[in-house]
């Protein structure tokens, strides 16, 4: 029985192993200053006098990479760290969905704070497919000087680990089937 426990939970390991796809933010389009980790895990932006929005972003409209599908148990998760050294909210953080038509898919794919900040993001793109189907959908990340009167310049913007994950209940719903099959192997074998 205990041979089975561990055999279970490493398969349970293994694919969830193979179902996180990190994506690679150096294939994204960009506009302002904005910086990669050479394995593209990582992108750095900076405020600049001149751009009132840097942005980094991933548009299937626009011909990028075909990166991100809807589909079941599926989430687009990221990381960031936004630092408004002014403290006055006049710079912003925000990234949302984008759907085939090259805009947004609506505010429950919207994210956005104008202080700074730190954690994880996730989108379950879990019920997407009705809306776009087999379509490739694509994300946008923007640091935006919110009412340009910041003569500093000074905010920042970090985005990493950015990833196609399975969502927690597909994963548990996955480890119930496969400990259902190894009980009823053992059962058939005693």
């Amino acid at each position: 029985m205990a041979k089975t426990v561990v055999l279970v939970c490493v398969l349970l390991v293994a694919c969830c192993v193979a179902h996180a796809t990190m994506i690679d933010l150096r294939t994204f389009s960009a506009d302002g200053e904005v910086t990669f980790y050479s394995d593209g895990t990582v992108a750095t932006f900076a405020e600049s006098k001149d751009h009132m929005e840097t942005f980094l972003s991933d548009d299937p409209g626009m011909d990028d990479p075909e990166v991100i599908f809807a589909g079941p148990g599926v989430l687009l998760q990221f990381d960031y760290l936004f630092t408004d050294l002014s403290h006055n909210g006049d710079d912003g953080f925000s990234a949302w969905i984008i759907g085939p038509d090259g805009g947004s898919i609506g505010a429950a794919y919207e994210f956005s704070l104008s202080y700074s900040g730190d954690g994880v993001v996730s989108f379950d793109l879990t019920d997407l497919t009705d809306l776009v189907g087999a379509e490739p959908l694509g994300v946008q990340f923007q640091l935006s000087s919110l009412n340009g009167t910041s003569p500093d310049y000074d905010s920042t913007l970090q985005i990493s680990n950015v990833q196609l994950v399975p969502e927690p209940v597909t994963v548990v719903a996955l480890g119930s089937l496969l400990a259902g099959i190894f009980t009823a192997r053992r059962l058939k074998r005693d």
